[in-house]
């Protein structure tokens, strides 16, 4: 996995925000406000030059750079999108954001603050230098008028020749006069820098004292001088000039002692009177050279430099052009400190703070590896599981995750295969119960069928029989037998336990019914038969409970026995207000193994009276031991009495009625247990 976007990628991206914003609406207004446009191009002058069309143009164009705009924000945000949607980009350029930025900024601000202090520092230094000039200049105007003071004009000269000369020893270009406002024509005497002489001193200089940076109009033009001016004698007009040229000389002294190359001078501002033009040069100290901020040989700086207009007085700036070598400068400004052997000072410094800037730029280099390492490590843990995932979804469950750490990742891939394991054998044990569902269902099927599918038709007798197994397949059982035209064998079981095995036990139950029930005519003979049989095939933990009743209409007579099963119920038309009957003689349950003698002899055979309206009711424990959420059971008595009430219904609706009844009971508690309700009613035709 790359952490760069491919050239492949980000055209995907475009294209695809492209066909998005070609499908919207915004590209339709696109393309209506350019029909505008060129609707109106297409007319004449006269309706392009109206007001209206003016005001439709402007509108269109704030529709098209606004839609334009849109458009251009859309593939932006999906190709940004697209960028940032592998997790390793994210986390590089998190870092970037966080670790690696503001390590940039911090270092951009110190050296941007060392830059700033270095070329401060150079612009201090040659401002002090024209400032040691012009004091220089003020301490020979100074000297001069001092020994001038009641010398005549005339013996002047060689004064100021001597002090002239001085000043050339100490390679100064220096012009020293003396100006005589009393004298015919001004006259002056020494040496001038500037020619011709001034005649007289200029009328703001009232008090006859100057000393600064003066600019002085010559016919080659602006020139910059340190002029001093100092009073002779107490007669006022007769003053000594003392000017010092600024030339290439004094950028060679100011170069040795400072390190900076001062380049050339222009004037910032002047009254429009003595104005230059723009850009003209004051003094040319060094040849030019190409205005860059940082070059090879120094960093381009200027300094700003008060001077004075000799001829109107006022003070300007003069900004100054100014190159700094930065190791020339540390050399002059930090060349004197003390030394340590044949090692300066300031060298050890310079040296201990490179090893400072190199270990803190291996630091940075290294939490940049480690950085990157890390987030390879974790997208590739995401990736694995982003793959993992995949193929998961594609459907294939085999596959796993390599384990490469054992940290919390490497966790989160053991979490996944265990997962994916998991979710394997879940689908298998899914696909079992489907196969055992269906084979249940299957079952249930066949359950169903050994009921009996028809009503019995029997002349004065009526039936009608309801089961609602607990589960797919259940273990509740019931069946009619013809034992001629006129009697019945009905019969009502319940194997004990739910599901296939119960089922399967009653299936069995059914065939030994169907072969013993023409054998044996007594109930209590065909139990104990059915006992003895199922005794030795019965699982040790499974028994049966049964109720077999025979219905004789010819002789009126209900002979039944009960082996541990639920009792009957019999509710007689002329039985008046006594009205339910529960009729439950001894019997044990059937099928276990070894109580074959106690079973037949606790098992009674009873024998019941019947008449026209009577009603019989043979049902299982599921219907009277329904509990409801507060584990309350149905119970006998209200079956009863639920009987008594509809007694005249229709049976297949009282067997209904029954059942809704139990449901409404128990409300939302599940079915516990199979439920088998089967009813019979003697009608008028049992008396014949």
């Amino acid at each position: 996995m790359t952490s760069v976007m491919s050239v492949r990628d980000i055209r995907r991206s475009a294209v695809a925000g492209w066909r998005s914003a070609r499908r919207s609406r915004p590209l339709r207004w696109l393309l209506a406000a350019g029909a505008v446009r060129l609707a109106i191009g297409l007319t004449g002058p006269a309706v392009r030059s109206s007001a209206l069309a003016g005001l439709v143009e402007l509108a269109v164009d704030l529709v098209i750079a606004a839609v334009v705009g849109y458009l251009l924000l859309n593939v932006f945000v999906r190709l940004l999108r697209r960028l940032l949607w592998r997790v390793r980009r994210k986390l590089i350029l998190s870092y970037v954001f966080i670790g690696l930025t503001p390590i940039v900024l911090i270092v951009s601000l110190f050296l941007l603050t060392g830059i700033l202090t270095l070329l401060s520092v150079s612009s201090y230094l040659v401002k002090l230098s024209f400032d040691d000039l012009v004091h220089e200049a003020g301490v020979v105007a100074e000297a001069a008028a001092g020994e001038l003071n009641g010398v005549p004009t005339g013996a002047a000269g060689v004064v100021l020749a001597r002090h002239r000369q001085a000043l050339a020893a100490r390679g100064l270009a220096a012009g020293v006069g003396l100006l005589d406002a009393q004298a015919p024509g001004g006259a002056a005497a020494g040496h001038w820098l500037v020619a011709p002489p001034p005649a007289r001193l200029p009328g703001w200089l009232a008090g006859g004292t100057f000393q600064g940076l003066a600019t002085l109009r010559t016919p080659d033009g602006m020139r910059l001088v340190a002029r001093a001016v100092r009073p002779v004698d107490r007669r006022p007009g007769r003053v000594v000039v003392v000017d010092l040229a600024i030339d290439a000389d004094i950028a060679a002294r100011i170069r040795r002692d400072t390190g900076a190359v001062v380049r050339r001078g222009t004037i910032v501002e002047f009254d429009a009177a003595v104005r230059p033009a723009a850009g003209e040069a004051v003094v040319a100290l060094a040849a030019d050279e190409p205005a860059a901020f940082v070059s090879a040989r120094g960093l381009t700086w200027f300094t700003l430099i008060e001077h004075t207009n000799w001829e109107s007085g006022e003070t300007r700036l003069l900004r100054l052009g100014v190159r700094v070598p930065p190791l020339a400068l540390y050399q002059r400004v930090f060349g004197a400190q003390a030394r340590i052997g044949e090692v300066e000072f300031g060298y050890l410094l310079l040296v201990a703070l490179a090893a400072v800037a190199g270990l803190f730029l291996v630091l940075e280099l290294a939490a940049l590896v480690m950085g990157l390492a890390l987030a390879r490590s974790i997208t590739g843990a995401v990736h694995a599981l982003f793959v993992g995932t995949t193929q998961v979804r594609r459907g294939d469950l085999d596959h796993r995750i390599r384990v490469r750490t054992r940290d919390q990742l490497g966790e989160l891939a053991d979490s996944f295969n265990a997962m994916t394991a998991s979710v394997r054998d879940l689908l298998q044990q899914v696909a079992a119960k489907k196969r055992l569902e269906e084979e249940l269902r299957i079952a249930r099927e066949v359950q169903m069928s050994l009921l009996p599918r028809d009503a019995v038709a029997i002349p004065g007798l009526e039936i009608a029989a309801e089961c609602i197994p607990a589960r797919e397949v259940g273990g509740d059982y019931y069946d009619f037998i013809r034992l001629g035209e006129r009697r019945l064998g009905v019969l009502v079981a319940d194997v004990s336990g739910k599901g296939a095995s119960a089922a399967f036990y009653m299936a069995e139950l059914k065939g030994l019914v169907l072969s013993l029930a023409r054998i044996h005519e007594s109930p209590r003979q065909l139990l104990i038969e059915i006992n003895r049989i199922a005794a030795g095939t019965l699982d040790a933990r499974s028994f049966i409970t049964m109720l077999y009743a025979v219905v004789d209409l010819d002789r009126r007579l209900l002979t039944f026995a009960r082996a541990g099963h639920t009792p009957l119920m019999h509710l007689a038309r002329d039985g008046g207000a006594s009205g339910a009957r529960v009729l439950a003689p001894d019997g044990l349950v059937a099928g276990l193994d070894g109580f074959e003698r106690q079973f037949e002899e606790l098992l009674e055979e009873d024998t019941l009276a019947i008449g026209a309206g009577d009603l019989m009711a043979l049902f299982t424990d599921g219907i009277t031991e329904a509990m409801n959420a507060d584990d309350e059971q149905f119970g006998e008595e209200r079956l009863a009495r639920l009987l008594e009430r509809h007694r005249d219904a229709g049976l297949d609706a009282l067997g209904k009625q029954v059942l809704d009844s139990v449901g409404g009971f128990v409300g939302g508690t599940a079915q516990h247990d199979d439920m088998t309700i089967v009813l019979l009613r003697i009608d008028g035709g049992a008396a014949g």
